[in-house]
């Protein structure tokens, strides 16, 4: 009897290092790396060749999702990730390799714990399916993106209330894809050293932000462009940088730029607004360069055989050049 007992004990114990998951409609146990006590992390790592639905009020630890068919739905309220002593650990890694699509709604990502590696909030890559990736928190980054979704052909999109990161080198949200389209929501945006938002793709870029703050010599608050003349849309309200405050490159198609207010405060070439595609529209409150640098232009505005339209409020500069 005593045998028996123990290993009940031992089952319910085994049974607590599991996290339900759906896969077609069943129900399925993705094991959970880690001893089952509260205070180890607790990863969670599922990978598959079917649909699946992982749900979880909180994480202490990593969650990796992948399939290679069929979607995926993931919804986290809460993660929290020790840094890793060196490198970057993800948070929330979630990957379809298949034509699926990923769908993702994350609450505050959080690093603990005492080492120096870095954390990268989310990462979400997709093939010919879509990515939306919701983050309802406070999203940390350090020494890495906080925020890297990336795709073939797939349109991949990324909402955010407010997305922080630390270290040299890391960008607040990026997107890429090969020909897919790419749009960004986002509140607030703070790099120490870093690009606020980064958004390049062969197809349409569209990006809507609160306010960005990007620190760093080279730093640029916005880049939203297509390499093969996507249309580019950008409807910013505060953007800050060293060097650029928002570019657009001279290979997208029909550009709009709506900007409130966008300034760079660099010692070399800095520019506060640059628009560039086949046709550009700016409209542009305030663009300003604060640096004493040289060489700089507040707006910039090139355009190919469409033609430019720039309606400016205040245009300002510092320096020579």
């Amino acid at each position: 009897m005593t045998n028996g007992t123990n290993r009940a004990a031992a089952a319910a114990a085994a049974r607590s290092n599991f996290v339900k998951i759906s896969l077609l409609g069943g129900t399925a146990l993705a094991a959970l790396a880690g001893s089952a006590s509260p205070a180890a992390a607790e990863n969670v790592f599922i990978d598959t060749n079917q649909s699946v639905t992982v749900q979880r009020d909180k994480v202490d630890g990593t969650v990796f999702v992948r399939t290679s068919a069929g979607d995926e739905d993931v919804r986290i309220g809460q993660i929290n990730t020790p840094y890793p002593t060196s490198g970057f650990a993800t948070a929330l890694d979630v990957r379809n390799t298949g034509p699926g699509n990923a769908t993702v709604v994350v609450g505050p990502i959080t690093g603990t714990g005492p080492n120096s590696g870095g954390l990268r909030g989310i990462y979400t890559e997709v093939t010919s399916g879509t990515a939306n990736v919701t983050s309802t928190g406070i999203l940390n980054g350090r020494g890495t993106a906080a925020v890297f979704l990336r795709s073939t052909t797939g349109a991949i999109s990324f909402t955010g209330a407010d997305v922080r990161t630390t270290g040299t080198g890391a960008a607040g949200i990026v997107l890429d894809s090969t020909s897919g389209a790419l749009t960004v929501n986002s509140g607030a945006v703070s790099t120490v050293e870093g690009t606020g938002i980064d958004a390049r793709t062969g197809g349409a870029v569209t990006v809507t932000s609160g306010t960005i703050n990007a620190g760093g010599p080279n730093s640029v608050g916005i880049i939203a462009q297509s390499s093969n003349g996507g249309a580019v849309t950008v409807n910013a309200d505060s953007t800050t940088a060293i060097r650029r405050g928002i570019f657009t490159s001279f290979a997208g198609g029909v550009t709009t730029i709506n900007s409130n207010f966008a300034t760079a405060s660099g010692s070399s070439s800095p520019n506060a607004i640059i628009g560039q595609g086949s046709t550009v529209t700016l409209n542009s409150g305030t663009a300003t360069l604060t640096g004493n640098g040289s060489n700089g232009t507040a707006i910039f505005v090139q355009s190919g055989a469409g033609g430019a339209t720039v309606n400016s409020g205040i245009a300002s500069t510092q320096g020579s050049g």
